[in-house]
């Protein structure tokens, strides 16, 4: 689980995208599979610069990581996913990313509902991007900002955190799950064949950009 909703991503289980043919045939006005990384990248960085966010911000800092892009204003935060593809992710098209931050946003707020707020569109023009308008170029993950100090990693450093915490955390997540749907019988979720790809899948990915001969 993520010690930090800025800078670290959360996806469902359900529903995977390994079992759901990807859909790469639902493509809207975003940007093309062969050219996304680097258009949207270059989209981020005008947000940086000349974007249009619609309330004051202070200086922006960009954090990345290997799944998306957060931007912090001040008050509030954005995440927008890559469009890459890692095995056990894949966000070929602009309608999965939206759908995936969807995913997000609902399964996050059982979570943490005084941080995450909404979906919202980044429309306008590329060099010129503007949130909330439309049509979208892009989609993001608002949130509400918080001090890095509230980071978990943080706050362990500094022994804020107890093992009761932690037990009453585990406890949570427990009954989330007792709650969330299952599997129906014929459907391959949680097959060893399912489980088995997927496992093989994050290896393949990850030896592609990995040096050590042992993995």
């Amino acid at each position: 689980q993520s010690v930090c909703p800025h800078a670290t991503d959360h996806n469902k289980a359900e529903p995977c995208p390994t079992d759901r043919n990807r859909r790469r045939d639902r493509m809207m006005i975003g940007f093309k599979p062969d050219e996304s990384l680097a258009a949207a990248e270059r989209l981020v960085r005008r947000l940086v610069g000349v974007g249009d966010f619609g309330h004051p911000t202070t200086p922006i800092k960009l954090v990345e990581t290997h799944i998306s892009w957060v931007l912090l204003t001040g008050q509030f935060a954005y995440k927008i996913k890559k469009p890459v593809n890692l095995g056990f992710l894949d966000f070929p098209t602009l309608d999965l990313r939206h759908e995936y931050c969807l995913l997000e946003l609902d399964l996050n707020l059982r979570f943490a509902p005084e941080i995450y707020l909404d979906v919202v569109s980044i429309g306008g023009r590329p060099e010129q991007p503007v949130i909330g308008s439309t049509p979208a170029l892009e989609w993001a993950v608002r949130m509400h900002q918080f001090p890095d100090e509230a980071r978990l990693d943080r706050q362990i450093q500094r022994q804020c955190v107890t093992a009761d915490d932690m037990r009453a955390f585990g406890e949570f997540l427990a009954q989330q799950h007792e709650k969330s749907p299952l599997a129906r019988a014929n459907e391959a979720h949680g097959s060893i064949s399912t489980i088995t790809r997927v496992v093989e899948e994050n290896i393949s990915t990850l030896r592609a950009h990995c040096t050590d001969a042992t993995l």
